[in-house]
């Protein structure tokens, strides 16, 4: 029981838990209220704003009208003929002159028409110089303030425009009507109690209001102003008799009229005062029902609780407990309870009586457990290998060591007692055996430690130590516990294992710079024989294409192609070996004839293979497709080294290849390399070709087999998966795509010869070809003249052509965008990785012949050059126009040209890049893109544009969409620099595009 505790009886708690209760409804109650109230409020107040805008719409409105029929009434012949009968007839025929007063006055207020005026009666003469000069100031019609009519001497408004003839406002037609008209416009709005409403003038004065004693007051102050002339403002204090809440003024932008709505504070507030009498009659009416509900049942729940603490008092002194039944089932199950828990007292006082005789009994044989567990304890500690020590942390000084300490380090059972394990640490593991204490202090559990002790022998042994903390110690009890272990003899084997590893690393380092000096070997010998190859069949094209040779020279010519041929096979089988080798060589699957694939190569060995008396032949069965997918290029290799192995080893005879679809497996050819006749002969060895076939095979996702057998020499089989694809696109003979204008390329090669064999080559091309001696020369030749392709050696004096290639692009100039190839006989794998990082755009792999090279030249060029489609002739499209771009600098300004610039810029990359996916995307803005194109002055990307948006979807889309953005490359070469570089500065370089 806790004395200093501070009670409460139940009842104080449940009247508490009641409070509770209702304070979230209270709560709930009144939020509930004030959400009505703002609702009210907000309600009240919009209808406020709304009556005012409907009301300054109408105001507006009627004094438009009265705008447009003076304006209408200022333009009068009448008026220029002087006839005031004429015009003041006109007036009558548009207005409804009861409600509705026209006048002509002079501009000294002489009124020449007044349709109010009685007839015959003279003119009266209303001066009103404040209008006068603001209509003569505008020329436009005014609105006028609260005024007082001349003739009847009421409250009026009225609209007055000038009469201007030849530039000078001569006189006034007025458009007047009774201030009593706008009151009539409040009356149909409909406005009531509790809103009211107020038309001002542009100076303040009061127009029209509902409320009655406003207008009173305004018709007192124009009654007294009237005896003293003009009544020009009518101003009233806005204090009245009412309290107003909320007002809201709104002003008219024609007139400068305002209309004033409000809303009285008693309609606000009603809401509020309704609620707070809702929920204090709620209340009251909640608390008198409470109460009587409540009185009883606490009555009876009082009673109950007494009951239950004078049972609760006896449990406590282990007296029987018996309680009456209640009407309340809480105190019943308590009161059972307590009964039930008397009960349990008197068994469990017996059961603890014989659980005590027990325990006592079991504590004696506990006792004799504990000596036996000890001697088994001293038992494993002498016989045990490991040595166990115990000890404070921060201390070496032992407490316990176990006997297996004296023989592992060559003690006496005498000198056990004083072991000193500090002494015996070499001293090169005492920071480290001390590192033990600091992780263990760190809260490391347990930490392993190897280090050498001294044996008493004097030699050093291995030593791994286990420590862990003992976290149930005592201030002066050891913490750490430590189990020591000899490890000599497994640090002996670790040494050893150690000692080969580094043998292993040593040998891997070796075959590594066996690999890099092979790979050198490799490019130099590359390098070496397609360097003097280029010269050979360059100049062996060259001859070919002089004057008529004899059947001698040509065969002479043949020969050395054919030799030049088989040198570039093998270096291009070392290559591609070295490429497999790197796991760099990948496939180009494309659409192309298979049978034509077959005979080409069938075709290309039988002068080879006649030479050696063997007949090539080719055996096509009819239900292979026309067409497959796949990579022509290396299907052509295996088969020519295919059939180069057996020729190697035939002699006489016929050597077939074989093409048929496996029946049962979809897209599969078969093939089969198989000679038939003729004699075996011996070879010394097979070559690479052989095992690049396999490869290539494997990489197709096939395999090789090679069949032999009696003395001939061996049959090749294999099958790879060769789709079925659609016909390639085939360019017409004599309809193919032609330069609009010669090509001017820059070749840099430092080798004459092949410097002089490849600008031949280009020439006889059709293109103009400049030379550089190395990349220093080239990199100052494309900053003086603007070329279409540069050819560019790798190894060169003074500059190789990977740093000229870097320094191009590297320049503030048009030409940093020039493509590059690299002319090269370094074509291994890392080799051409490097050319692509350097910025080159591709490369031209030597020995050159003709076709190869044209090939790749033109395949450039149709990236950045117009192509244009002709038969007989033609102009290249203009690019840039100069002048076009001048002439809008001329008419926008510089800044403004550059920003038009910039957006058209932003316009063009992001149609470019628009989804191909969705129709017709490219072709959304290629009319935008024309015009203003045009209009900057890039007259091709124009052109280009203007049948990309004319174009059918399909091919011809397709087509004009191919040559929209062969434009914007070549004006991509234009945009960096008009758009971001000062004028000046950009108007020579642009003019080398």
């Amino acid at each position: 029981m806790i004395g200093a505790a501070r009670t409460r009886s139940l009842v104080d708690s449940l009247a508490l838990f009641a409070l509770a209760l209702a304070v979230p409804l209270v709560i709930l109650t009144v939020v509930a209220a004030a959400c009505y109230v703002q609702s009210e409020r907000s309600r009240l107040t919009a209808i406020g704003q709304l009556t005012g805008d409907h009301l300054r719409e109408r105001v507006d409105r009627e004094l438009a009208e009265m705008t447009a029929t003076a304006r209408t009434l200022a333009t009068s012949p009448a008026i220029d003929a002087g006839d005031d009968a004429a015009f003041a007839a006109q007036a009558r025929a548009v207005v409804d002159v009861s409600h509705v007063t026209v006048t002509l006055s002079e501009l000294d207020g002489r009124h020449r028409v007044n349709t109010r005026a009685e007839p015959g009666r003279a003119m009266p003469t209303v001066p009103r110089p404040a209008i006068v000069a603001a209509v003569t100031a505008s020329r436009q019609p005014v609105v006028s303030g609260l005024m007082i009519s001349g003739i009847t001497g009421r409250r009026i408004i009225g609209v007055h425009a000038p009469v201007i003839r030849d530039g000078i406002v001569t006189k006034l037609v007025s458009v007047v009507v009774r201030v009593e008209h706008f009151e009539t416009l409040i009356e149909q709005e409909g406005i009531a109690q509790p809103y009211s409403a107020t038309i001002l003038d542009a100076g303040g004065g009061i127009i029209a209001a509902t409320y009655a004693p406003v207008i009173a007051a305004a018709n007192g102050v124009f009654a007294s102003e009237a005896q003293a002339g003009e009544a020009d403002a009518g101003e009233v204090s806005g204090e009245t008799e009412r309290t107003r809440d909320a007002t809201y003024a709104h002003r008219s932008q024609r007139s400068g009229w305002t209309v004033v709505t409000d809303v009285e504070t008693a309609a606000l507030e009603a809401p509020f005062r309704r609620s707070l009498a809702l929920l204090a009659a709620i209340g009251c009416l909640l608390a008198a029902l409470g109460g009587l509900v409540a009185l009883p049942l606490m009555r009876r729940t009082k009673a109950a609780l007494r009951a239950l603490a004078a049972a609760a008092e006896a449990v406590g002194q282990e007296r029987p407990v018996r309680l009456e039944p209640s009407r309340l089932r809480e105190v019943d199950v308590v009161g059972q309870a307590l009964a039930a828990a008397s009960r349990a007292l008197a068994e469990q006082r017996a059961t603890l009586d014989a659980a005590q005789a027990d325990l006592e009994a079991r504590v004696e044989q506990g006792g004799r457990a504990l000596e036996a567990s000890r001697a088994q304890s001293r038992v494993l500690a002498d016989n045990v290998s490991d040595v166990i020590t115990m000890r404070r942390q921060g201390s070496y000084d032992l407490s316990y060591v176990s006997p297996s300490c004296a023989r592992m380090f060559g003690q006496d059972d005498d000198a056990i007692a004083g072991f000193a394990i500090a002494d015996k640490i070499h001293p090169e593991d005492v920071a480290a055996v001390a590192a033990v204490d600091a992780a263990l202090g760190s809260g490391q559990s347990s930490v392993t430690c190897l280090f050498r002790a001294l044996h008493a022998d004097g030699r050093w042994i291995w030593v791994e130590s286990v420590s862990s903390r003992i976290a149930s110690a005592g201030p002066d009890e050891p913490d750490v516990v430590s189990v020591l272990r000899d490890v000599t003899e497994r640090q002996g084997h670790a040494d050893e294992l150690r000692m080969a590893r580094d043998m292993a690393e040593l040998a891997q380092a070796k075959a590594e710079n066996a690999n890099r000096a092979k790979s050198e070997f490799l490019a130099v010998m590359s390098h070496e024989i397609r360097t003097p190859l280029s010269t050979i069949r360059g100049f062996s094209e060259l001859l070919a294409d002089t004057a008529p040779l004899s059947a001698e020279q040509s065969r002479y010519i043949a020969l050395v192609d054919d030799a030049a041929a088989t040198m570039v096979t093998a270096v291009e089988d070392i290559i591609d070996f070295a490429r497999m080798e790197a796991g760099d060589l990948r496939l180009d699957p494309q659409p192309f004839g298979l049978a034509s694939a077959i005979e080409d190569v069938a075709v290309f060995l039988r002068p080879v293979a006649a030479r050696r008396g063997v007949a090539v032949g080719a055996t096509i069965t009819p239900d292979l497709p026309l067409h497959v997918l796949g990579d022509e290029r290396r299907l052509r290799q295996i088969l020519l080294n295919l059939l180069n192995a057996l020729l190697r080893s035939h002699r006489g005879g016929l050597v077939t290849i074989s093409v048929q679809r496996r029946h049962g497996v979809k897209d599969r050819i078969g093939f089969t390399i198989a000679s038939s006749g003729g004699r075996a002969v011996a070879t010394d060895a097979v070559g690479l070709g052989l095992t690049i076939a396999q490869r290539l095979i494997g990489l197709m996702g096939g395999r090789l087999d090679q069949v032999a057998g009696g003395g001939e020499p061996s049959t090749y089989r294999f099958t790879v998966p060769l789709p079925e694809a659609e016909a390639p696109e085939v360019r017409p003979e004599g309809a193919g795509l032609v330069f609009g204008r010669p090509a001017r390329l820059l070749l840099v090669e430092d080798h004459p010869i092949n410097r002089e064999v490849a600008c031949k080559l280009l020439e006889r091309a059709g293109h103009v070809v400049d030379t550089a001696n190395d990349g220093a020369d080239a990199v100052a030749a494309v900053q003086q003249h603007g070329y279409d392709l540069v050819l560019m050696d790798i190894q060169m004096p003074r500059m190789d052509g990977l740093t000229a290639t870097r320094r191009i692009r590297a320049l503030q100039h048009p030409s940093r965008r020039v493509p590059i190839l690299a002319m090269t006989a370094s074509v291994l794998p890392d080799q051409v990785k490097g050319f692509h990082e350097a910025g080159m755009n591709g490369y031209i792999a030597k020995p050159l012949d003709r076709k190869g090279l044209c090939a790749a030249v033109e395949a450039q060029l149709a990236s950045s050059l117009v192509l244009e489609t002709r038969r007989g002739g033609g102009e290249a499209p203009t690019i840039f126009d100069r002048a076009a771009y001048d002439g809008l600098i001329a008419s926008l300004g510089a800044e403004a040209a550059q920003s038009a610039l910039r957006g058209f810029i932003v316009l063009v990359e992001a149609a470019h890049d628009a989804d191909p996916s969705i129709p017709g995307s490219a072709r959304t803005d290629a009319d935008t893109i024309a015009v203003a194109a045009r209009r900057l002055g890039f007259l091709d990307l124009a052109s280009s544009h203007d049948r990309l948006a004319a174009a059918e979807p399909g091919p011809a889309e397709e087509a004009a969409l191919k040559r929209a953005r062969v434009a914007r490359e070549l004006a991509r070469r234009v945009f960096d620099e008009l758009a971001f570089n000062d004028r000046g500065a950009a108007r020579p370089q642009v003019a080398l595009l």
